[in-house]
């Protein structure tokens, strides 16, 4: 069958597909089959991947702010998307574009096929049904509390098992307060770390636990000085000031570390200019 043959061999994990919405207005302005085609379709996806033991997902393709898509519509996609826990990282708002269908109704407001009126959703309503499809997300949560009061579902706020946000001004519950406080904690812990003034004073302001001793030697403390160590006059100088370490030898001639590295290059050009 094809859809075996589909999930067998020309799927990689995933399959995009384009359902777009699943208001049966919104489908219908869209030109679009009703929704139930497309619940059909998903079903069949995952029965198939179950029977072939492959774990392979949809991703659907969602746009929000389409002519003839109202608010209650966008509602109803929102639940869909909990629903089948859903969560789109992308979301794809109606742009008008010369030569469609959809872009005669986003100007007019009628349908050039039918002549009949069509809601255009324009500023703030349009704003709003894009947030109720990241309704999950906190950036989004004002628009959506809006959005859902001016639709009259303010049973969608609270704790119940289709509630898409909290209601604004409830109580937080004992775990979430416990888990903030203690980020806050560490967020100061992290503060006074950095505005310290040294490493040793941080650790020993922290009862039962030992001062921080850097690895560093007291050469890094030179290097850090004030003594110019790359302005040094001799290299075996710098290397001497390290316990523990040969001083360094270049590989270089003498010539080169009288005049550097040019100096080659001119003896060369000389050369041939004689000869």
């Amino acid at each position: 069958p094809f859809m075996e043959q589909l999930c067998q061999h020309h799927i990689s994990g995933q399959l995009k597909v384009a359902p777009e919405h699943v208001s049966r207005a919104a489908l219908q302005a869209m030109g679009k089959p009703p929704p139930d085609i497309y619940r059909k379709f998903t079903s069949q996806y995952q029965q198939t991947n179950k029977k072939l033991e492959k774990e392979q997902y949809l991703v659907p393709y969602l746009i929000s702010g389409h002519p003839g898509c109202t608010l209650d519509d966008a509602i109803e996609l929102a639940l869909e998307i909990k629903a089948n826990h859903v969560v789109p990282e992308q979301v794809q708002d109606f742009y008008p574009t010369p030569g469609t269908v959809s872009t005669t109704m986003y100007y007019t407001g009628l349908h050039p096929l039918t002549l009949e009126t069509v809601h255009v959703p324009k500023g703030e309503e349009k704003a709003m049904q894009r947030a109720l499809m990241q309704y999950n997300r906190p950036r989004s949560r004002d628009m959506v509390e809006k959005a859902l009061r001016i639709a009259g579902r303010e049973d969608l706020m609270g704790d119940g098992p289709q509630a898409l946000i909290w209601k604004s001004g409830k109580p937080r519950s004992q775990a979430a307060e416990k888990t903030g406080a203690n980020q806050k904690q560490g967020r100061r812990h992290k503060a006074s770390g950095k505005n310290s003034q040294s490493g040793d004073d941080n650790q020993a302001s922290r009862p039962g636990r030992k001062p921080h001793r850097s690895k560093a030697g007291p050469a890094a403390g030179q290097r850090h000085g004030n003594s110019p160590v790359r302005g040094s006059q001799s290299g075996d100088d710098n290397q001497a000031s390290r316990p523990g370490r040969k001083p360094h030898r270049s590989k270089a001639g003498p010539a080169e570390q009288r005049t550097g590295r040019n100096a080659g290059k001119s003896r060369q050009s000389g050369k041939k200019y004689h000869s």
